[in-house]
């Protein structure tokens, strides 16, 4: 009745008591590969670690092609690795948990330092174990996407308030930044001209002319710096509504520079000293894309880019076509990702903040939108040197 972990271990407890052997697990492989992660080792009457393994040049390799696989006796001869040494086994049971889909999810394992009898073995129970287990893996798995998609549609209605917010924000800047533009040029305009009438009156008083001329300076100095600062605020208003254009739900031609320029600009508060940015915008075609959906996936790798550069460093975000598909890259010099964590990079919940990434969602989310624009992202990454994300969108969506 039990679920989960502890289904799991009482499974693998129950199968080495059931077949006396010295030692029985379940495992599950990751993504499809021939990389296993072990659910529950019952091992000389205890629970030992689970661990993760390649099943290359081991009886498990044929497990994972599907096979039922065993080994009587010789297992040490057969595959003399360092870790059938360790665990003294002689015998080999494997039975593969396969999925409804027929995929192959994981395996069932039995062990023992015994050599196996003559007699001919029947298997259904070793096999009703393997059901159980890919029943229970298939339940869990379920659970677990069904929670990200949960998750993800949470963060999605998260971010379509943030836009909407941000959208209301940038208007009510609007409205009083035109205000202070139009009374800015207004006021300087209403000072040159009192200046042509003051000259076209002929008076003539140098110490007042003095102070007046200064006067008109300082206002023209004040009203060119107000000016400007209006301009810079319109700007950023201007990328902020460009990438929260929530209306934009239907795929529309798009310029993907347009895209990373508005988050570049929205960034540029949060880069540190010592940062800098480079641009290398190549010639490229517009796509078919949902734009504030896009600018959110190159908001979310210029955040990340930034928070893995300690000190001093760079970020290059550049565009090229490839092989007719667009490529968008962000990459920096940063601390890099350990090659063992680009496996879970994009799951949801993965989050190192001073190894690379500091949003739990951002990645999973960044995937799940370029996915649905039939593109996909790929990562290099070296510790300490940085890393590279590339976002490719397929020749049938460029036109």
């Amino acid at each position: 009745m039990a679920t989960g972990d502890d289904f799991f271990r009482a499974l693998a407890r129950h199968l080495a008591e059931a077949l006396q052997v010295r030692q029985a697990f379940v495992s599950e492989f990751i993504n499809g590969t021939k990389r296993a992660r072990t659910l529950a080792v019952y091992f000389d009457s205890g629970f030992v670690d689970n661990v993760e393994f390649l099943v290359t040049d081991t009886p498990c390799e044929r497990v994972f092609g599907g096979q039922v696989h065993v080994i009587k006796s010789g297992l040490q001869d057969l595959y003399p690795s360092e870790g059938f040494a360790g665990m003294l086994a002689e015998s080999y049971m494997g039975v593969p948990l396969v999925g409804r889909s027929g995929e192959i999810l994981g395996h069932v394992v039995a062990l023992d330092d015994k050599s196996l009898s003559d007699e001919p073995h029947d298997f259904s129970g070793l096999r009703t174990f393997a059901a159980r287990a890919t029943a229970e893996l298939e339940r869990r798995r379920a659970e677990k996407e069904l929670a990200a998609v949960q998750t993800r549609l949470a963060a999605a209605e998260r971010m379509a308030v943030v836009g909407r917010l941000a959208a209301g924000i940038a208007h009510e800047i609007n409205t009083p930044l035109g205000v202070v533009v139009s009374n800015t040029d207004l006021a300087v305009r209403s000072l040159e001209h009192f200046t042509r009438l003051l000259e076209a009156s002929g008076l003539d008083n140098r110490a007042l002319d003095d102070r007046f001329k200064e006067t008109v300076r300082i206002v023209k100095h004040c009203a060119a710096v107000s000016q400007g600062a209006g301009r810079k605020i319109g700007d950023v208003v201007s990328s902020l509504q460009r990438f929260t254009g929530l209306d934009d739900a239907a795929f529309i031609d798009y310029d993907v520079r347009e895209g990373l320029e508005a988050a570049l600009a929205l960034i540029g508060p949060s880069l540190k000293s010592g940062v800098s940015v480079v641009r290398d915008f190549g010639r490229i075609p517009r796509i078919l894309a949902r734009p504030a959906a896009l600018n959110q996936v190159f908001l979310v790798l210029l955040e990340n880019a930034i928070e893995s550069i300690d000190s001093e460093g760079s970020i290059t975000v550049s565009t090229a076509l490839r092989d007719e598909s667009v490529c968008v890259t962000v990459a920096d010099t940063g601390r890099g990702i350990p090659s063992e964590q680009l496996a879970t990079l994009f799951n949801i919940g993965f989050s190192v903040k001073r190894s690379r990434v500091g949003m739990r969602l951002g990645l999973a989310s960044a995937l799940d939108i370029v996915r649905s624009h039939g593109g996909d992202i790929r990562v290099k990454s070296h510790v300490n040197k940085g890393t590279e994300f590339s976002i490719l969108f397929p020749s049938r969506i460029v036109h």
